[in-house]
């Protein structure tokens, strides 16, 4: 049935956060990855921007009463997670699939209640948050086993205003962000990159690192807008 909805209701009176892990979710990329041109045609921005990115095929969303939900989501989100508020009205999980458009769609989610006093919950209001000494994060709808990208294979998805939070851990003081994949011809891109795809702006990951002091903070965050 179309829209599958799952509820989640509290365990318990002290139950603050959901930890939601998509073990694996893919559901139909179509509308959420069109082809944008290298040398776009004038007026092409004009007709295809409301387009890029959009979620309008089939789409997973969150319900948070009373608090603030996270994006819509599509496409692979195989080992993404998110954190969002235990609500005393319960939360949704939403799967919406347009069943008139052919594609194998799975998706298997767990689901994690933790109490107000544990400490695997970020202390601020982020919706994803990561601890360790090393890894790799990506942005919603990022497809993990590409190897290679270029300007018509991705695109950020639409209205991601969120926050990614990493935990300082013991004896370390900083944080150092490096693209995973590079690219340095024209076509063939990092895997960071904001707007103008092709362009310099969208090399501006190559060759460089960022550091982020922590030694004042026990997290840190990236926004993502």
């Amino acid at each position: 049935t179309d829209p599958c909805i799952y509820t989640f209701c509290k365990a318990s009176t002290d139950i603050c956060k959901l930890r939601i892990d998509f073990e694996s979710m893919t559901v139909d990329t179509s509308s959420g990855y069109i082809a944008y041109p290298l040398a776009p045609a004038k007026g092409d921005a004009f007709n295809n921007g409301l387009s890029l990115g959009k979620c309008d095929t089939d789409f997973v969303t969150i319900t948070n009463p009373g608090g603030t939900s996270p994006p819509k989501i599509c496409g692979v989100n195989t080992g993404q997670h998110m954190f969002i508020d235990a609500s005393s009205s319960c939360n949704d999980i939403k799967v919406d699939i347009d069943t008139g458009v052919s594609t194998t769609r799975s998706w298997q989610i767990k689901v994690t209640q933790y109490t107000c006093a544990s400490q695997m919950i970020p202390v601020e209001n982020c919706l994803q948050y990561h601890t360790g000494t090393s890894g790799t994060f990506y942005s919603f709808g990022w497809d993990t086993s590409v190897t290679t990208i270029t300007s018509t294979t991705h695109n950020h998805l639409q209205d991601q205003h969120y926050e990614v939070c990493f935990r300082r851990e013991r004896g370390y003081c900083s944080l150092c962000l490096t693209a995973q994949i590079w690219g340095t011809a024209q076509i063939i891109m990092t895997s960071y990159g904001v707007s103008a795809a092709g362009s310099a702006i969208g090399h501006q990951a190559t060759d460089s690192l960022c550091g982020l002091g922590l030694a004042d903070r026990k997290s840190t965050r990236l926004n993502s807008s």
